[in-house]
Protein backbone atom coordinates (compact mmCIF):
# COMPACT_ATOMS: atom_id res chain seq x y z
CA UNK A 1 0.00 0.00 0.00
CA UNK A 2 1.34 3.43 -1.00
CA UNK A 3 0.97 6.16 1.62
CA UNK A 4 -0.04 9.46 0.01
CA UNK A 5 -0.02 12.64 2.04
CA UNK A 6 -3.07 14.60 0.88
CA UNK A 7 -2.79 18.31 1.67
CA UNK A 8 -6.27 19.75 1.19
CA UNK A 9 -6.85 22.87 3.26
CA UNK A 10 -10.53 22.77 2.28
CA UNK A 11 -11.91 19.39 3.34
CA UNK A 12 -15.11 18.09 4.99
CA UNK A 13 -16.82 19.11 7.20
CA UNK A 14 -16.01 22.31 5.29
CA UNK A 15 -18.35 22.79 2.37
CA UNK A 16 -16.60 24.77 -0.36
CA UNK A 17 -16.02 24.21 -4.05
CA UNK A 18 -12.47 23.01 -3.36
CA UNK A 19 -13.49 20.39 -0.80
CA UNK A 20 -15.19 17.93 -3.13
CA UNK A 21 -12.25 17.02 -5.38
CA UNK A 22 -10.02 15.80 -2.51
CA UNK A 23 -13.03 14.08 -0.93
CA UNK A 24 -13.57 12.06 -4.13
CA UNK A 25 -9.91 11.08 -4.29
CA UNK A 26 -9.70 10.18 -0.58
CA UNK A 27 -12.79 8.01 -0.96
CA UNK A 28 -11.56 6.03 -3.96
CA UNK A 29 -7.74 5.93 -3.78
CA UNK A 30 -7.69 2.85 -1.48
CA UNK A 31 -9.30 0.89 -4.33
CA UNK A 32 -6.09 1.49 -6.27
CA UNK A 33 -3.70 0.48 -3.50
CA UNK A 34 -3.09 4.01 -2.20
CA UNK A 35 -3.77 5.06 1.38
CA UNK A 36 -4.56 8.79 1.78
CA UNK A 37 -3.37 10.63 4.89
CA UNK A 38 -5.12 13.99 5.02
CA UNK A 39 -3.82 17.35 6.25
CA UNK A 40 -6.45 20.09 6.38
CA UNK A 41 -7.16 23.42 8.02
CA UNK A 42 -9.09 23.53 11.28
CA UNK A 43 -12.65 23.66 9.88
CA UNK A 44 -14.02 25.63 12.84
CA UNK A 45 -11.49 28.39 12.18
CA UNK A 46 -11.96 28.28 8.42
CA UNK A 47 -15.76 28.41 8.43
CA UNK A 48 -16.97 31.93 7.65
CA UNK A 49 -20.60 31.25 6.72
CA UNK A 50 -19.91 32.61 3.23
CA UNK A 51 -17.36 30.80 1.06
CA UNK A 52 -16.73 28.15 3.71
CA UNK A 53 -19.60 26.69 5.70
CA UNK A 54 -19.67 23.74 8.08
CA UNK A 55 -21.64 20.78 6.78
CA UNK A 56 -21.21 17.75 9.11
CA UNK A 57 -23.05 15.52 6.64
CA UNK A 58 -20.06 15.72 4.30
CA UNK A 59 -17.76 14.22 6.96
CA UNK A 60 -19.85 11.06 6.88
CA UNK A 61 -18.57 10.47 3.34
CA UNK A 62 -14.93 10.31 4.47
CA UNK A 63 -13.84 6.67 5.05
CA UNK A 64 -13.63 6.04 8.81
CA UNK A 65 -10.07 4.71 8.68
CA UNK A 66 -8.66 7.84 6.98
CA UNK A 67 -6.01 9.53 9.17
CA UNK A 68 -6.73 13.25 9.39
CA UNK A 69 -4.38 15.91 10.73
CA UNK A 70 -5.97 19.27 11.54
CA UNK A 71 -3.60 22.19 11.13
CA UNK A 72 -4.23 25.41 13.00
CA UNK A 73 -4.93 28.12 10.41
CA UNK A 74 -2.49 30.37 12.27
CA UNK A 75 0.37 28.12 11.16
CA UNK A 76 -0.03 29.65 7.68
CA UNK A 77 -2.08 32.79 8.26
CA UNK A 78 -0.15 34.39 11.10
CA UNK A 79 -2.87 36.87 12.01
CA UNK A 80 -5.41 34.12 12.75
CA UNK A 81 -6.14 33.30 16.38
CA UNK A 82 -5.95 29.68 17.48
CA UNK A 83 -9.27 27.94 17.95
CA UNK A 84 -10.20 26.70 21.40
CA UNK A 85 -10.15 22.95 21.86
CA UNK A 86 -13.70 23.03 23.22
CA UNK A 87 -15.03 24.67 20.02
CA UNK A 88 -13.46 21.94 17.88
CA UNK A 89 -14.09 19.04 20.24
CA UNK A 90 -16.45 17.30 17.81
CA UNK A 91 -14.03 17.57 14.86
CA UNK A 92 -12.32 14.26 14.16
CA UNK A 93 -8.55 14.37 13.69
CA UNK A 94 -5.17 15.01 15.29
CA UNK A 95 -4.69 18.71 15.98
CA UNK A 96 -1.36 20.36 15.10
CA UNK A 97 -0.42 23.94 15.92
CA UNK A 98 2.59 24.22 13.59
CA UNK A 99 4.39 22.66 10.64
CA UNK A 100 6.98 21.22 13.02
CA UNK A 101 4.36 19.48 15.13
CA UNK A 102 2.60 18.18 12.01
CA UNK A 103 5.77 16.73 10.47
CA UNK A 104 6.82 15.17 13.78
CA UNK A 105 3.48 13.34 13.97
CA UNK A 106 3.73 12.19 10.36
CA UNK A 107 7.29 10.90 10.66
CA UNK A 108 6.49 9.03 13.87
CA UNK A 109 3.32 7.41 12.56
CA UNK A 110 3.51 6.99 8.78
CA UNK A 111 5.97 6.15 6.05
CA UNK A 112 4.97 8.70 3.42
CA UNK A 113 5.68 7.76 -0.21
CA UNK A 114 4.43 10.88 -2.02
CA UNK A 115 2.69 14.20 -1.40
CA UNK A 116 -0.35 15.59 -3.21
CA UNK A 117 -1.30 19.24 -2.52
CA UNK A 118 -4.34 20.91 -4.04
CA UNK A 119 -4.96 24.63 -4.45
CA UNK A 120 -6.56 27.10 -4.11
CA UNK A 121 -6.24 28.34 -1.45
CA UNK A 122 -2.80 29.18 -2.79
CA UNK A 123 -1.28 29.68 0.64
CA UNK A 124 -0.96 25.90 0.59
CA UNK A 125 2.29 26.53 -1.32
CA UNK A 126 4.37 27.13 1.80
CA UNK A 127 3.07 23.98 3.46
CA UNK A 128 3.55 21.87 0.33
CA UNK A 129 7.16 22.99 -0.09
CA UNK A 130 7.87 22.51 3.62
CA UNK A 131 6.40 19.00 3.47
CA UNK A 132 8.54 18.12 0.46
CA UNK A 133 11.67 19.27 2.25
CA UNK A 134 10.81 17.73 5.63
CA UNK A 135 9.70 14.36 4.27
CA UNK A 136 12.01 14.25 1.24
CA UNK A 137 9.31 12.75 -0.96
CA UNK A 138 8.04 13.59 -4.46
CA UNK A 139 5.43 16.35 -4.69
CA UNK A 140 2.36 16.45 -6.92
CA UNK A 141 0.75 19.88 -7.21
CA UNK A 142 -2.95 19.96 -8.11
CA UNK A 143 -3.90 23.32 -9.68
CA UNK A 144 -7.67 23.65 -9.70
CA UNK A 145 -7.54 27.29 -10.82
CA UNK A 146 -5.20 29.86 -12.26
CA UNK A 147 -3.11 31.78 -9.71
CA UNK A 148 -1.09 34.62 -11.24
CA UNK A 149 -3.18 34.42 -14.43
CA UNK A 150 -6.54 34.71 -12.63
CA UNK A 151 -8.17 37.80 -14.04
CA UNK A 152 -11.38 38.63 -12.17
CA UNK A 153 -9.61 41.61 -10.60
CA UNK A 154 -6.27 43.32 -11.26
CA UNK A 155 -3.15 43.16 -9.12
CA UNK A 156 -2.42 46.30 -7.12
CA UNK A 157 0.73 46.87 -9.19
CA UNK A 158 3.00 45.05 -11.63
CA UNK A 159 5.36 44.32 -8.70
CA UNK A 160 2.56 42.58 -6.81
CA UNK A 161 1.92 40.44 -9.88
CA UNK A 162 5.61 39.51 -10.16
CA UNK A 163 5.67 38.46 -6.52
CA UNK A 164 2.69 36.14 -7.01
CA UNK A 165 4.16 34.78 -10.25
CA UNK A 166 7.46 34.09 -8.45
CA UNK A 167 5.69 32.09 -5.73
CA UNK A 168 3.62 30.20 -8.31
CA UNK A 169 6.62 29.24 -10.45
CA UNK A 170 8.61 28.25 -7.35
CA UNK A 171 5.84 25.84 -6.33
CA UNK A 172 5.51 24.31 -9.80
CA UNK A 173 9.26 24.03 -10.31
CA UNK A 174 9.53 22.08 -7.04
CA UNK A 175 6.85 19.63 -8.12
CA UNK A 176 7.54 16.26 -9.72
CA UNK A 177 4.14 16.42 -11.44
CA UNK A 178 1.53 19.12 -11.93
CA UNK A 179 -2.15 18.38 -12.44
CA UNK A 180 -4.70 20.83 -13.83
CA UNK A 181 -8.46 20.44 -14.24
CA UNK A 182 -8.85 21.56 -17.86
CA UNK A 183 -6.70 21.38 -21.02
CA UNK A 184 -6.69 25.18 -21.31
CA UNK A 185 -5.47 25.63 -17.74
CA UNK A 186 -2.84 22.95 -18.27
CA UNK A 187 -1.39 24.85 -21.25
CA UNK A 188 -1.56 28.14 -19.36
CA UNK A 189 0.37 26.77 -16.38
CA UNK A 190 2.98 24.97 -18.50
CA UNK A 191 3.80 28.17 -20.36
CA UNK A 192 4.78 29.83 -17.06
CA UNK A 193 7.56 27.33 -16.35
CA UNK A 194 10.52 25.67 -18.00
CA UNK A 195 9.37 22.22 -17.02
CA UNK A 196 8.87 19.44 -19.53
CA UNK A 197 5.38 19.27 -20.95
CA UNK A 198 5.06 15.59 -19.94
CA UNK A 199 5.23 16.67 -16.27
CA UNK A 200 1.84 18.36 -16.69
CA UNK A 201 -1.35 16.30 -16.56
CA UNK A 202 -5.04 16.94 -17.02
CA UNK A 203 -7.45 15.34 -14.56
CA UNK A 204 -10.91 16.92 -14.68
CA UNK A 205 -13.35 17.30 -11.85
CA UNK A 206 -15.92 14.55 -11.69
CA UNK A 207 -19.33 13.40 -10.55
CA UNK A 208 -19.98 13.16 -6.83
CA UNK A 209 -22.54 10.41 -7.43
CA UNK A 210 -21.92 6.81 -8.36
CA UNK A 211 -25.04 6.01 -10.38
CA UNK A 212 -25.10 6.71 -14.10
CA UNK A 213 -26.36 10.16 -15.09
CA UNK A 214 -29.73 10.34 -16.85
CA UNK A 215 -29.60 9.39 -20.52
CA UNK A 216 -32.21 11.96 -21.51
CA UNK A 217 -32.98 15.49 -20.36
CA UNK A 218 -36.39 16.98 -21.03
CA UNK A 219 -38.04 20.37 -20.71
CA UNK A 220 -41.81 20.24 -21.08
CA UNK A 221 -43.33 22.62 -23.66
CA UNK A 222 -45.68 25.52 -22.92
CA UNK A 223 -45.32 25.48 -19.15
CA UNK A 224 -47.07 28.29 -17.32
CA UNK A 225 -44.03 28.79 -15.08
CA UNK A 226 -40.46 27.91 -15.97
CA UNK A 227 -37.95 27.89 -13.11
CA UNK A 228 -34.33 28.47 -14.12
CA UNK A 229 -31.70 28.12 -11.37
CA UNK A 230 -28.03 28.88 -10.80
CA UNK A 231 -25.81 27.79 -7.89
CA UNK A 232 -22.37 28.99 -6.86
CA UNK A 233 -20.12 32.02 -7.04
CA UNK A 234 -19.47 34.48 -9.87
CA UNK A 235 -16.08 36.07 -8.93
CA UNK A 236 -17.15 39.24 -10.72
CA UNK A 237 -15.93 42.57 -9.35
CA UNK A 238 -18.03 45.57 -10.37
CA UNK A 239 -15.24 47.97 -9.34
CA UNK A 240 -13.08 46.85 -12.25
CA UNK A 241 -15.48 45.85 -15.01
CA UNK A 242 -18.89 46.69 -16.40
CA UNK A 243 -20.97 45.71 -19.42
CA UNK A 244 -18.86 47.91 -21.67
CA UNK A 245 -15.56 46.25 -20.75
CA UNK A 246 -12.69 46.39 -18.28
CA UNK A 247 -12.64 49.89 -16.78
CA UNK A 248 -9.55 51.77 -18.07
CA UNK A 249 -7.10 53.25 -15.58
CA UNK A 250 -7.97 56.87 -16.33
CA UNK A 251 -11.58 56.28 -15.28
CA UNK A 252 -10.54 54.93 -11.90
CA UNK A 253 -9.67 56.75 -8.71
CA UNK A 254 -5.98 57.75 -8.50
CA UNK A 255 -5.08 55.06 -5.96
CA UNK A 256 -6.08 52.47 -8.60
CA UNK A 257 -4.07 53.88 -11.50
CA UNK A 258 -1.24 51.37 -11.05
CA UNK A 259 -3.50 48.31 -11.24
CA UNK A 260 -2.02 45.59 -13.44
CA UNK A 261 -3.74 42.85 -15.46
CA UNK A 262 -1.67 39.80 -16.37
CA UNK A 263 -4.45 38.70 -18.74
CA UNK A 264 -7.62 40.24 -20.09
CA UNK A 265 -10.64 38.30 -18.86
CA UNK A 266 -14.27 39.45 -18.87
CA UNK A 267 -15.84 38.05 -15.72
CA UNK A 268 -19.16 39.77 -16.26
CA UNK A 269 -19.78 36.93 -18.72
CA UNK A 270 -19.69 34.58 -15.70
CA UNK A 271 -22.67 36.46 -14.22
CA UNK A 272 -26.31 36.20 -15.37
CA UNK A 273 -26.00 39.60 -17.11
CA UNK A 274 -26.36 38.28 -20.67
CA UNK A 275 -29.10 35.86 -19.69
CA UNK A 276 -30.93 38.75 -17.99
CA UNK A 277 -30.47 40.92 -21.09
CA UNK A 278 -31.89 38.18 -23.30
CA UNK A 279 -34.77 37.54 -20.91
CA UNK A 280 -35.62 41.25 -20.69
CA UNK A 281 -35.67 41.44 -24.50
CA UNK A 282 -38.02 38.44 -24.65
CA UNK A 283 -40.37 40.15 -22.18
CA UNK A 284 -40.29 43.22 -24.39
CA UNK A 285 -41.20 41.51 -27.67
CA UNK A 286 -43.29 38.62 -26.27
CA UNK A 287 -44.50 39.31 -22.72
CA UNK A 288 -46.55 36.13 -22.58
CA UNK A 289 -43.45 33.96 -22.98
CA UNK A 290 -41.04 36.20 -21.09
CA UNK A 291 -43.25 36.50 -18.03
CA UNK A 292 -43.37 32.74 -17.60
CA UNK A 293 -39.73 32.62 -16.49
CA UNK A 294 -38.43 32.87 -12.96
CA UNK A 295 -34.82 32.86 -11.77
CA UNK A 296 -33.54 31.19 -8.59
CA UNK A 297 -30.06 31.78 -7.20
CA UNK A 298 -28.39 29.66 -4.52
CA UNK A 299 -25.34 31.32 -3.00
CA UNK A 300 -24.21 34.37 -1.10
CA UNK A 301 -25.95 37.33 -2.72
CA UNK A 302 -23.58 40.10 -3.91
CA UNK A 303 -25.05 43.61 -3.98
CA UNK A 304 -24.49 43.99 -7.70
CA UNK A 305 -26.60 40.91 -8.56
CA UNK A 306 -29.88 42.24 -7.19
CA UNK A 307 -29.05 45.62 -8.75
CA UNK A 308 -28.40 43.89 -12.08
CA UNK A 309 -31.76 42.13 -11.97
CA UNK A 310 -33.48 45.39 -11.04
CA UNK A 311 -31.80 47.24 -13.93
CA UNK A 312 -33.44 44.79 -16.35
CA UNK A 313 -36.80 44.95 -14.58
CA UNK A 314 -36.54 41.35 -13.40
CA UNK A 315 -36.37 41.63 -9.61
CA UNK A 316 -39.94 40.47 -9.06
CA UNK A 317 -39.17 37.29 -11.02
CA UNK A 318 -36.05 36.42 -8.99
CA UNK A 319 -35.68 34.40 -5.79
CA UNK A 320 -32.50 34.70 -3.76
CA UNK A 321 -32.13 31.55 -1.65
CA UNK A 322 -28.83 32.46 0.00
CA UNK A 323 -26.10 29.98 0.87
CA UNK A 324 -27.41 26.46 1.49
CA UNK A 325 -25.93 23.08 2.48
CA UNK A 326 -25.13 20.94 -0.55
CA UNK A 327 -28.10 18.66 0.11
CA UNK A 328 -30.57 21.56 0.06
CA UNK A 329 -28.87 23.10 -2.97
CA UNK A 330 -29.32 19.86 -4.87
CA UNK A 331 -33.01 19.75 -3.95
CA UNK A 332 -33.47 23.24 -5.39
CA UNK A 333 -31.69 22.25 -8.61
CA UNK A 334 -33.79 19.10 -8.91
CA UNK A 335 -36.95 21.17 -8.44
CA UNK A 336 -36.02 23.42 -11.36
CA UNK A 337 -36.98 23.13 -15.00
CA UNK A 338 -33.61 24.22 -16.41
CA UNK A 339 -30.24 25.36 -15.07
CA UNK A 340 -28.10 28.30 -16.13
CA UNK A 341 -24.44 27.90 -17.06
CA UNK A 342 -22.11 30.82 -17.78
CA UNK A 343 -18.38 31.23 -18.47
CA UNK A 344 -15.72 33.91 -18.60
CA UNK A 345 -14.65 35.51 -21.85
CA UNK A 346 -10.88 35.50 -22.30
CA UNK A 347 -9.77 38.15 -24.76
CA UNK A 348 -7.42 36.60 -27.34
CA UNK A 349 -7.84 33.22 -25.65
CA UNK A 350 -10.28 30.65 -24.29
CA UNK A 351 -12.16 30.13 -21.07
CA UNK A 352 -10.11 27.75 -18.88
CA UNK A 353 -12.69 26.91 -16.17
CA UNK A 354 -15.09 23.97 -16.00
CA UNK A 355 -17.44 24.91 -13.16
CA UNK A 356 -17.86 22.12 -10.62
CA UNK A 357 -21.56 23.03 -10.42
CA UNK A 358 -21.90 21.53 -13.90
CA UNK A 359 -21.75 18.05 -12.39
CA UNK A 360 -24.42 18.98 -9.83
CA UNK A 361 -26.53 20.08 -12.79
CA UNK A 362 -26.10 16.70 -14.44
CA UNK A 363 -27.02 14.96 -11.19
CA UNK A 364 -30.18 17.08 -11.03
CA UNK A 365 -31.22 15.67 -14.41
CA UNK A 366 -32.20 19.02 -15.91
CA UNK A 367 -31.22 20.61 -19.25
CA UNK A 368 -28.72 23.44 -19.13
CA UNK A 369 -28.99 26.86 -20.75
CA UNK A 370 -25.41 27.62 -21.71
CA UNK A 371 -24.68 31.33 -22.07
CA UNK A 372 -21.02 30.54 -22.62
CA UNK A 373 -17.96 31.77 -24.50
CA UNK A 374 -15.37 29.68 -26.39
CA UNK A 375 -13.38 27.39 -24.12
CA UNK A 376 -13.68 24.60 -21.58
CA UNK A 377 -17.23 25.14 -20.33
CA UNK A 378 -18.71 25.45 -23.81
CA UNK A 379 -16.75 22.43 -25.06
CA UNK A 380 -18.04 20.27 -22.22
CA UNK A 381 -21.66 21.35 -22.60
CA UNK A 382 -21.54 20.71 -26.33
CA UNK A 383 -19.78 17.33 -26.21
CA UNK A 384 -21.89 15.96 -23.36
CA UNK A 385 -25.08 17.12 -25.09
CA UNK A 386 -26.71 18.38 -21.91
CA UNK A 387 -27.28 21.95 -23.03
CA UNK A 388 -28.79 24.45 -25.39
CA UNK A 389 -25.98 26.86 -26.27
CA UNK A 390 -26.55 30.60 -26.55
CA UNK A 391 -24.21 33.28 -27.85
CA UNK A 392 -24.14 35.82 -24.98
CA UNK A 393 -23.16 38.60 -27.42
CA UNK A 394 -26.12 37.95 -29.75
CA UNK A 395 -29.11 39.21 -27.79
CA UNK A 396 -31.61 38.96 -30.66
CA UNK A 397 -30.57 35.45 -31.66
CA UNK A 398 -30.53 34.29 -28.05
CA UNK A 399 -33.95 35.87 -27.53
CA UNK A 400 -35.42 33.84 -30.39
CA UNK A 401 -33.85 30.67 -28.99
CA UNK A 402 -35.16 31.33 -25.49
CA UNK A 403 -38.67 32.02 -26.78
CA UNK A 404 -38.72 28.79 -28.78
CA UNK A 405 -37.50 26.89 -25.74
CA UNK A 406 -40.27 28.26 -23.53
CA UNK A 407 -42.93 27.57 -26.14
CA UNK A 408 -41.83 24.22 -27.57
CA UNK A 409 -39.73 22.64 -24.82
CA UNK A 410 -36.70 20.45 -25.35
CA UNK A 411 -35.44 16.87 -25.33
CA UNK A 412 -31.70 16.12 -25.22
CA UNK A 413 -30.01 12.72 -25.55
CA UNK A 414 -27.04 12.79 -23.18
CA UNK A 415 -23.70 11.46 -24.47
CA UNK A 416 -23.00 8.98 -21.67
CA UNK A 417 -19.89 7.69 -23.40
CA UNK A 418 -18.32 11.14 -23.26
CA UNK A 419 -19.30 11.56 -19.61
CA UNK A 420 -17.70 8.24 -18.67
CA UNK A 421 -14.32 10.02 -18.53
CA UNK A 422 -15.68 12.24 -15.75
CA UNK A 423 -16.61 9.61 -13.17
CA UNK A 424 -15.01 9.53 -9.73
CA UNK A 425 -13.36 6.18 -10.42
CA UNK A 426 -12.01 7.24 -13.81
CA UNK A 427 -10.40 10.40 -12.50
CA UNK A 428 -9.07 8.69 -9.37
CA UNK A 429 -7.47 6.03 -11.56
CA UNK A 430 -5.63 8.80 -13.41
CA UNK A 431 -4.33 10.23 -10.14
CA UNK A 432 -3.29 6.79 -8.90
CA UNK A 433 -1.19 6.27 -12.04
CA UNK A 434 0.63 9.56 -11.46
CA UNK A 435 1.21 8.75 -7.78
CA UNK A 436 2.72 5.40 -8.72
CA UNK A 437 4.85 7.01 -11.39
CA UNK A 438 6.39 9.69 -9.16
CA UNK A 439 6.83 7.35 -6.17
CA UNK A 440 8.49 4.65 -8.28
CA UNK A 441 5.90 2.02 -7.40
CA UNK A 442 4.93 -0.64 -9.94
CA UNK A 443 1.82 -0.04 -12.01
CA UNK A 444 -1.39 -1.58 -10.74
CA UNK A 445 -4.62 -1.98 -12.63
CA UNK A 446 -6.85 -1.39 -9.63
CA UNK A 447 -10.60 -1.62 -10.03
Amino acid sequence: MINLLVIALQFPPIQAAGAFRPLRFVTHLPKFGIRPIVVTFDPVQLADGKVHILNPALSAKVPNDTPIYILDVGAIERDRLSESKDAAADIHGIRCASFEELFAHLKATHSIDAIWATCPPFNVAGLALAARNALDKPLIVDMRDAWSQWGSAPFRTWLHYRRVLRDEVKLMNAADAIICVTPQLTRMQWQLTRKRQDQFHWIPNAFDFETSPPSELRLAPAKSRLRISYAGQFYFNALHENANGIIPWYKKKPHRWLHYYATRQRWIYRTPYFFFRTWARLREINPDLGNRLEFHYVGELPDWLSEMADAFGLSSFCTWHGLKPKQETQEILEGSDALLSTSIKVLDGEDYCLASKTFDYIAAGKPVLGFVCPGTQRDFLEKSSISVLFDPDDTEGSCRQLGELVEHGLTKKVDLRYLSAYTSLSTTRQLAEIVRQVSGAPAELGC
